[in-house]
């Protein structure tokens, strides 16, 4: 039976197909340091929130919180629900700083292209398979 094989699957996992989304999140300029802004993820329609962390690294995440899904909002540097009070750190991939919640937000893969933040996609096998 004709599989993947080892070859095959290497070749996939190093392949750097990458696209990112047709619009940009934001203009890296409007996002300074130590600030937030909520945007619409295009590749799942879901709301998220893009932070521009201190030393100037662009991060993002799903607002949706992991305890209950009640939406998250950006606070001196962390990610808070106001529903339960669980706070996330958006500098250490979105790990809970102080539960209820026990699982981290969905990380959101971006980049800066051009002087613009866009979402990066990846095919199914680069998300699988990440290195």
């Amino acid at each position: 039976s004709a599989g993947l094989g080892v070859v095959g699957l290497s070749w996939l996992v190093g392949c750097g197909v990458v696209s990112s989304s047709e619009e940009p999140i934001a203009r890296a300029s409007e996002v300074p340091p130590g600030s937030a802004i909520e945007f619409r993820d295009d590749y799942s329609g879901e709301r998220a929130v893009l932070v521009r962390l201190e030393s100037g690294r662009f991060v993002a995440y799903s607002v949706v919180c992991t305890h209950q899904g009640c939406p998250v909002a950006y606070r001196d540097g962390e990610l808070l629900c106001p529903c339960h009070g669980s706070l996330f750190d958006p500098a250490q991939g979105g790990t809970v700083i102080r539960g209820p919640a026990q699982e981290p937000l969905q990380e959101i893969e971006v980049a800066t292209e051009d002087g613009k933040v866009v979402r990066v996609r990846r095919p199914w096998w680069r998300r699988m398979f990440r290195s």
